[in-house]
């Protein structure tokens, strides 16, 4: 017989307003608590939206080389457009390891990105080398 080491937790908003209540040392003795906690709750998160990137929405894309290790997404000479994920919303950090695989000589090099009229003003989209910079295209 096995032992289920799966639970769920997920608390309604009443639920978290009454455990905010008890850490702040207060107790929730009205409706009028409620509804004044729950504007604070909504406020409190539309700030985090504002402010940028929720943690929470964040993922790693890469390709699994095998079980300890993981890859950046291979890099093909002569291609310079690259499909992802069509659930992706923007790329945070873009780095390009060189020599993967030879822990002794592989390089990182951050990428930086640059906006639609920047990419527009590179002349010859054609050539080759190293790259520095990324456009995405969402």
């Amino acid at each position: 017989m096995g032992i289920d080491t799966t639970s769920t937790f997920s608390p309604d908003i009443g639920e978290l307003l009454e455990e905010a209540y008890e850490r702040a040392g207060l107790e929730m003795r009205s409706g009028y608590d409620m509804r004044t906690a729950r504007r604070s709750m909504n406020l409190l998160l539309l700030e985090w939206q504002n402010k940028g990137i929720n943690l929470w929405t964040v993922d790693e894309a890469s390709e699994s080389v095998d079980t300890d290790a993981l890859a950046p997404i291979s890099l093909v000479k002569g291609t310079s457009t690259y499909n992802i994920a069509a659930n992706t919303i923007g790329l945070l950090d873009v780095i390009i390891r060189t020599n993967w695989g030879n822990v002794s000589t592989q390089n990182d090099f951050l990428m930086s990105r640059i906006s639609e009229p920047t990419y527009a003003t590179i002349p010859n989209k054609l050539n080759e080398g190293q790259p520095i910079q990324y456009y995405f295209d969402r």
